[in-house]
């Protein structure tokens, strides 16, 4: 729409991704917001133009900031509080190498 004189607003493009998908370039958007200069650079490859990108990191909630108490998290969630205990996530579709990541972690032990 904007390419078309639709509307006037300015368009942002935020890559919380380390990796660009070419899904998400678009000659109407005005900035892109990158996770990472590794991301930036991505963009410049790709042929954006370096004022059109900004290195920002990636946005989180200052929520996920706070400290929290392990003895009341691993009761309200069932965990064992002695346990080393790790969250994995991955991609928005939840795929990924879970079982190699966890073994990362882990070593050679079964800890789950």
């Amino acid at each position: 729409m904007k390419l078309r004189n639709k509307i006037q607003s300015k368009l942002v493009t935020v890559i919380t991704d380390f990796g660009v998908h070419p899904f998400w370039i678009s000659n109407g958007t005005d900035l892109y917001v990158a996770a990472s200069g590794l991301t930036k650079d991505k963009l410049l490859s790709m042929g954006i133009a370096e004022g059109k990108i900004q290195a920002t990191g990636i946005p989180f909630n200052p929520s996920f900031t706070k400290t929290q108490n392990r003895v009341e998290l691993a009761e309200k969630f069932g965990i064992d509080k002695n346990k080393f205990t790790v969250l994995l996530m991955t991609g928005s579709f939840g795929s990924g190498p879970l079982e190699e990541i966890a073994e990362s972690i882990c070593g050679r032990c079964r800890c789950w």
